[in-house]
């Protein structure tokens, strides 16, 4: 007789009962059941990585793969392996009931301390650089749009310091110097800008330049810049005492022809435009100036110069009020960059050529500021034969900018202290240029204009 127990009213069979619990456990088995998982683990040409750890993720059953990158442990069916290594990019892999897993790791690239830097008159891994050396890589070089190449060393090589003195077009004048080590002489130059001397020294492809070709470089055609302080730029000797900047440019490598197109096209924008008093605010302040030197002096007051008939007409538009400094000044200036590099070879001759063009334009209206320039570069490496290479390195830069035949900080302070409620033109006609009451004072219209009074042109030519 089959015995039967009861459970809230309903009679359910033992038998029955342990068939659901066994069928329970047969599932707990499979899902938690562990199993030998064997494998290999290689890298991207397929040769096994010694010394990869191999981990269940979220327990601590693991292993290390053996000198021929294999490796065996136990793990579930549903479980996830996971393989990490230094120089390696970690990867996941789930087990999905599989005994055998084979995987590649690929590289995480460079660590920094295989790096190859410029060390004077030859190259050094970094790792093995003991010397105080910065370098500047190309990639970071191309993210200024900047002409002078100097500036482009803004912030980017620690120990150096970058001083734009104008941002006139062509202007060029940019002062650099590694730890302080330079002498700005103030009894030479004109009253803004000065003369640098005792800078650092400039080495393109082991030939020594001035700063001048060193500026005017275009940045698509470098491959890196290494600037030797102290002890590391020593050998270059005395001239060398205020360190050294290595320029290191393109060269081509063995393979198929390679053509790349750069262009760039933007403004430039002024940081800060000067507000300068509107003609209401000049007649109030010049009569408040003029009752008031004449009680400090004891002197009788006199009617003031203006009324206040003619401060409301100013202030209501009815006389006119001139911004002299919007007359001659754009918000904005345009310029473009492009360049075309060519490059390639084989095993026994590689070549690069370059060539780039930058147009720049200046914050005049008159479009009296201008500056072009061209660079156009040939590196040929060839071997003679075994143990002999013969090397040809070319480069040719010209450029020329237009400027004002006065000086522009002089047209800028003369322009500032101008009445606001004089005129620019006579009875308010383009085609005549008015005189002010300050005969000291120069009309800036005709400052900036090329047709009144000519222009300044600077040509520089570097081979």
């Amino acid at each position: 007789m089959k015995k039967k127990f009861t459970m809230k009213g309903e009679t359910i069979p033992i038998l029955k009962h342990c068939c659901f619990f066994l069928l329970f456990q047969l599932l707990a088995l499979g899902l938690y059941a562990q199993t030998k998982i064997s494998g290999t683990v290689s890298d991207d040409k397929g040769n096994g990585l010694p010394g990869i750890t191999v981990k269940v993720k979220g327990k601590t059953t693991g292993a290390v793969t053996d000198p021929k990158g294999q490796y065996t442990l136990s793990a579930g069916g549903q479980d996830v392996l996971v393989f990490t290594s230094l120089g390696f990019i970690s990867q996941e892999v789930n087990v999905d009931n599989r005994t055998s897993i084979n995987i590649r790791l690929a590289s995480a690239g460079s660590t920094g301390l295989d790096e190859v830097i410029v060390v004077a008159y030859g190259t050094q891994k970094k790792g093995s650089v003991t010397g105080a050396i910065s370098t500047v890589v190309n990639k970071d070089l191309v993210k200024v749009s900047n002409n002078d190449l100097t500036n482009a060393l803004t912030g980017r090589a620690p120990g150096v310091r970058v001083q734009q003195l104008s941002s006139e077009p062509g202007k060029f004048d940019t002062q650099i110097d590694i730890r302080g080590f330079s002498y700005v002489n103030p009894n030479q130059g004109d009253n803004i800008l000065q003369t640098q001397s005792g800078g650092p020294l400039f080495v393109v492809d082991g030939v020594q330049r001035d700063q001048a070709a060193f500026n005017r470089l275009d940045a698509n055609e470098i491959e890196s810049i290494s600037v030797l302080k102290d002890a590391t730029a020593a050998i270059y000797g005395v001239k060398a005492a205020n360190g050294v900047i290595l320029v290191t440019t393109k060269k081509g490598k063995a393979g198929g022809l390679q053509v790349n197109y750069t262009g760039q096209w933007g403004k430039q924008f002024i940081t800060k435009y000067p507000a300068l008093s509107t003609a209401a605010q000049y007649a109030t302040l010049y009569d408040e100036m003029q009752i008031n030197n004449q009680i400090s002096n004891a002197q009788q007051i006199t009617p003031p110069r203006f009324t206040q008939e003619q401060i409301n007409d100013f202030r209501d538009g009815k006389a006119t009020s001139t911004d002299f400094l919007g007359l001659i000044l754009n918000k904005s200036s345009s310029q473009q960059q492009q360049d075309i590099t060519i490059s390639g070879g084989n095993e026994k001759t590689r070549y690069f050529l370059a060539g780039g063009f930058f147009n720049g334009g200046g914050l005049f209206t008159s479009d009296i500021l201008a500056e072009k320039k061209y660079n156009l570069r040939s590196n040929i490496q060839t071997e003679l034969f075994k143990g002999l290479s013969l090397g040809v390195n070319l480069s040719y830069i010209n450029g020329y900018n237009n400027s004002t035949s006065e000086a522009l900080w002089s047209i800028l302070a003369n322009t500032w202290r101008i009445d606001p409620t004089e005129k620019a033109y006579a009875n308010d006609n383009p085609l005549y240029l008015a005189q002010f009451q300050d005969a000291q004072l120069r009309n800036p219209v005709a400052e900036t204009d090329q047709d009144i009074s000519g222009y300044s042109r600077n040509t520089d030519k570097f081979l």
